[in-house]
């Protein structure tokens, strides 16, 4: 992960592609523990695993926020473990997702006192590469990345780079260098030889354990 503990942290235009493992608890993809700080503009694609509080984005957060951010990595663990956030007390969560399918997750936080508001941000991982812009109508019934767009860097140029219609979020740092993992597969596309993923149709239509032809 990014950072372990985190006291009045902010962190934005972030990234993790790599697993992240944890004995005991208190473990996630960009930070373990979060007390009054924040997450904006950030993703994981890398798979995370711990004991307790174990999240996607973060394993433990007090009073903290989270904004514009996404995690799609395998979540495993024995208790308290979440889409988004292993074990949450208070704080915000806002136009953040999480993939149901590859994360094995169907909640976004895995501590049942507090009510799970955001259960409608989980989707499967196809649909969230579906959009090719923010604020997506189309590709669920749900509103998706939600004022994403208005984000810019410093240079004018959008902070987040969508891709085609079968690719997640990318970061843009700049006008001409993005950062993404389009396929969720924990390789940088730079460095993945099939950064994309086909889409193929499973459905089992006579139950016979292989997909109809």
């Amino acid at each position: 992960s990014l950072v372990g503990d985190a006291n009045k942290t902010n962190i934005s235009q972030s990234f993790t592609t790599g697993s992240v493992s944890g004995v005991y608890n208190y473990v996630g993809s960009l930070l373990g523990r979060a007390r009054s700080s924040s997450i904006s503009q950030s993703f994981s694609t890398g798979s995370v695993s711990g004991n307790d509080n174990v999240g996607g984005l973060v394993g433990y957060a007090d009073e903290s926020s989270i904004s514009q951010s996404f995690s799609t990595g395998h979540i495993s663990g024995n208790s308290n473990t979440g889409g988004i956030i292993g074990k949450r007390i208070g704080g915000i969560v806002t136009a953040s997702y999480w993939a149901t399918d590859t994360s094995g997750q169907s909640q976004a936080y895995g501590d049942d006192s507090i009510p799970d508001t955001d259960k409608d941000k989980g989707l499967p991982l196809a649909t969230l590469q579906c959009p090719t812009v923010s604020d997506d109508a189309d590709c669920a019934a749900i509103t998706l990345f939600e004022g994403w767009g208005e984000s810019l860097n410093v240079d004018g140029s959008a902070v987040w780079d969508f891709g085609g219609a079968n690719q997640l979020p990318a970061l843009r740092f700049s006008e001409t260098v993005s950062y993404g993992d389009s396929d969720a597969d924990g390789i940088l596309d730079q460095d993945d030889g099939f950064p994309f993923i086909a889409i193929v149709d499973l459905t089992d239509t006579d139950g016979d354990g292989r997909p109809d032809e």
